[in-house]
């Protein structure tokens, strides 16, 4: 596992490097990936769970917002917009989730002897999708 090789900017300041660790050690310990073409697998799994992780973190974040708004500010103009981003993370979360699951399927063939190929659209598309996802939001 070369965690090394990943973008510095998956982590942010303020979360534990410890836990995406363990994340990394429990995916790769879990997959045990054969070769190069695994590990790349295993590497946009890593980053798909991470992002899963941190949305659900924010959107119960904003849940709690919410309940303290709804409890003791009912008419706050900002509980329209903390229920939007609620909805907005749970897009996030799901998407993850779908990413994760699109991931696995690609291990598994894989390893039944599909050859992975990586189109160089789909890369282009990767990269603009996750430097979308990892923008901290304004």
């Amino acid at each position: 596992m070369n965690i090394n090789t990943l973008p510095d900017y998956i982590l942010y300041p303020s979360e534990a490097r410890e836990a995406f660790l363990q994340l990394a050690t429990q995916l790769y310990r879990d997959f045990a990936p054969r070769d190069e073409d695994e590990c790349q697998i295993l590497n946009e799994m890593l980053i798909a769970s991470w992002l899963r992780r941190r949305y659900e973190t924010v959107r119960t974040s904003l849940y709690t917002t919410k309940n303290g708004l709804a409890q003791n500010e009912p008419n706050s103009p900002r509980l329209p917009v903390v229920v939007d981003s609620i909805r907005r993370f749970q897009l996030e979360v799901e998407q993850q989730k779908r990413q994760l699951s699109n991931l696995r399927r690609q291990l598994r063939n894989l390893r039944a002897g599909v050859p992975f190929v990586q189109s160089e659209a789909n890369f282009e598309f990767n990269v603009k999708e996750l430097r979308r996802e990892l923008t901290p939001a304004a």
